[in-house]
């Protein structure tokens, strides 16, 4: 059995139904705006609940939930409730209903079997649920210890359904079920996390700004931000502080680029000769560059005295200062000091149970 670690545990949150009313927009999406505006929580609840099947059952890409509050939630309650400045989401949630009387969604799984990533938080929020029209699942991976998830509207489980075994059975209480569920990915398990970036091959099916986006405290973010050096640097943050060499910025030659493993080594004199070693270059940034290629790029420093490049371009530093003029954007890494930053730990880290 692995052991799992918070937040890739099981967890029942509160939230806020006046700040994020999903039920009574389901509601108005199924039953018309006259009887939303006419009828109490109390009532949408009921007539919810005893629905008996006009509309689709199982799941639907997010037709019947509000993007604006879905991306709100994300932000306000989901990326604090983390602790992270940006998070990966599911682009569209899944909206699944279990109308009473009627056979089981979904048959036992994990995620893993479809080739998610196993760094993925899986929360899942519904109208009052319980028993056997609720999603069943073990609280740790291979523990076995399958429940039904229960709540009240205004409720949320987090639950790490990468690993954790998961169902329905055949819905036979008098209650129908509505719910929608989602995945996450923090922002510091970003590079070892396996997805699919554009520009990058890679094995996974799930790719960002196709099945991920991006939410950050202003909102989801678009795929030009992703080409922006400031977005780039701070999606290959990760673990331990490093901190900018200088501002201006260096050049060197593509010296080994090492496709396996994910990374490779820009030979520069100047860091040579101050900290006699090689620049360390991770595969999100060698896209477009073979060895050989002359390039320019900003330094970042560990504790330990490593040096990675970040915001890698085409040509000498002198060129591109001319034609950037050092622009701002460069060098807006993390926050308005651009002294520090966080990256990975580690060169390159193996995909594995958090």
């Amino acid at each position: 059995m692995t052991t799992a670690r918070s937040p890739f545990t099981e967890e029942t949150l509160e939230y806020s139904v006046d700040e994020f009313p999903f039920l009574q927009q389901i509601y108005r999406t199924l039953f018309g705006d006259s009887l939303a505006k006419t009828s109490s929580l109390g009532e949408q609840l009921k007539s919810l609940s005893s629905s008996n099947g006009h509309f689709a059952v199982g799941r639907g890409k997010n037709r019947s939930i509000d993007e604006s509050i879905y991306h709100r939630f994300l932000r306000d309650f989901i990326r604090p409730h983390l602790g992270d400045d940006l998070l990966l989401f599911e682009r569209y949630a899944n909206l699944r209903t279990h109308v009473r009387g009627s056979r089981a969604l979904t048959g036992p799984h994990k995620d893993a079997d479809y080739k998610h990533s196993p760094y993925e938080i899986n929360f899942w929020r519904m109208t009052p649920v319980f028993g056997n029209a609720s999603l069943w699942a073990e609280s740790s991976p291979g523990l076995g210890d399958y429940h039904p998830f229960v709540g009240s509207y205004g409720t949320a489980v987090r639950f790490y359904g990468n690993q954790c075994m998961h169902f329905t059975k055949d819905n036979d209480t008098d209650h129908t079920r509505f719910s929608f569920d989602f995945r996450v990915i923090r922002l510091r398990d970003f590079e070892r996390c396996g997805i699919g970036v554009p520009g990058r091959e890679s094995d996974s099916p799930w790719v960002l700004f196709r099945y991920y986006g991006i939410m950050g405290p202003d909102g989801a973010l678009s795929e030009s931000d992703w080409g922006a050096t400031a977005m780039r640097a701070r999606m290959l943050l990760g673990a331990s502080e490093w901190t900018l060499v200088r501002e201006d910025f260096f050049e060197g030659v593509v010296k080994r680029f090492e496709a396996r493993y994910g990374f490779g080594f820009i030979a520069c004199a100047e860091i040579e000769a101050e900290y006699h070693q090689e620049v360390f270059l991770h595969k999100s940034l060698a896209a477009d560059f073979v060895v050989g290629d002359r390039v320019s790029f900003q330094v970042y420093t560990n504790k330990e005295g490593k040096c990675r490049a970040v915001d890698l371009q085409a040509g000498g530093a002198q060129e591109r200062e001319t034609a950037a003029g050092l622009e701002q954007g460069g060098r807006d890494c993390v926050g308005s000091s651009m002294r520090s930053c966080e990256v990975p730990a580690a060169d390159h880290q193996s995909r594995q149970t958090p």
